[in-house]
């Protein structure tokens, strides 16, 4: 499992650093999320609670990169989460553990602005959420450990539907750089 992460990880810093080369602006100086810090964020989330801690967001040069650790508790149909749009991060879903069914496409209805009391915005950038969306030209997939799911940027998403708890990194791309950077852990429970 640490090997797919790791692989996973590389790759994804490889897809934001594609577009262009620059100089970063720490060249030479790293940034480490450890498995331990994972493993320690991870014991700390309430089981039965939606939470999404950023463990580190960096300005990459060309792009700010981070990772999160998501979780989500069971959900009925319908009751797994409100739709949500990003209007400048790419985010890049690995499934650590549990199974949901995940919506992407589609157009938020009745659209409002994330609020900073409800979720580190900052870490996603301008993003409007809804109680539903219009699922015309969307699908909706089953999920589970191991998968990784795109999600490019304006491009509707929520889980429908959680069966077994599930727990994602998410590897967020801003190349316009509207999120906020820090290198240390952000833990935000979601409504």
């Amino acid at each position: 499992m640490r090997k797919v992460i790791l692989i996973f990880g590389v790759l994804v810093m490889l897809f934001a650093f594609s577009t262009q080369a620059t100089d970063s602006p720490s060249a030479g100086v790293g940034t480490y999320v450890t498995a331990a810090d994972i493993k320690l964020w991870l014991g700390k989330a309430d089981s039965n609670k939606r939470s999404d801690t950023i463990m580190s967001m960096i300005d990459a040069g060309n792009a700010n990169v981070g990772v999160a650790v998501v979780h989500r508790p069971i959900a009925a149909k319908g009751q797994g989460g409100d739709p949500m749009q990003h209007a400048n991060v790419i985010e890049i879903y690995y499934v650590l553990e549990g199974r949901a069914v995940m919506v992407t496409g589609g157009k938020v209805l009745n659209p409002r602005p994330f609020v900073q009391a409800i979720v580190d915005a900052s870490s996603v950038g301008p993003s409007i959420r809804g109680p539903s969306a219009d699922l015309a030209g969307s699908e909706s997939k089953p999920i589970g450990p191991g998968d990784i799911i795109f999600i490019p940027v304006g491009t509707v998403h929520y889980l429908s539907e959680v069966t077994e708890p599930v727990t994602f990194l998410v590897y967020r791309i801003d190349p316009n750089k509207v999120t906020t950077t820090h290198s240390t852990p952000s833990p935000v429970v979601v409504p």
